[in-house]
């Protein structure tokens, strides 16, 4: 099996697309829903960086999944996007749900904002 290649410029873009569309989803449009525990917790200055790199990683997972895939279009890198979201991501968050005991609101928030980041990021790997 020949190892695929993977743009890392296209990476790079789908994970800087996924903070700019988080940002947004939880900043604007759902931000006068209350989400998470009843805690309000500071963030650490170390989250931001962290959570950078574990999303390229993501994506760059994602691009060599597309690449195995043989994607040739942003719709085709969409669609791989849903079924990895919908195979690993849906689950892992209903988990999360249930054992932090999480409100139902929370998990609805975070998960369409993870669809979403994924659904676009797919769509920038799939063109490129």
């Amino acid at each position: 099996m020949q190892i695929a290649t993977v743009n890392l410029a296209a990476v790079l873009i789908a994970t800087i697309a996924s903070f700019i569309i988080s940002g947004f989803l939880h900043g604007v449009v759902f931000k006068g829903i209350k989400v998470g525990s009843a805690k309000k917790q500071k963030m650490p200055k170390e989250a931001i960086p962290i959570a950078f790199i574990s999303t390229f990683v993501m994506y760059y997972v994602l691009a060599h999944v597309l690449a195995y895939a043989e994607t040739a279009n942003w719709i085709e890198g969409m669609q791989g996007a849903f079924w990895i979201y919908l195979g690993f991501i849906a689950p892992l968050q209903i988990a999360v749900k249930y054992t932090n005991d999480l409100p139902w609101k929370t998990l609805a928030v975070n998960t369409f904002c993870m669809l979403a980041s994924l659904l676009v990021g797919g769509a920038i790997l799939g063109a490129w």
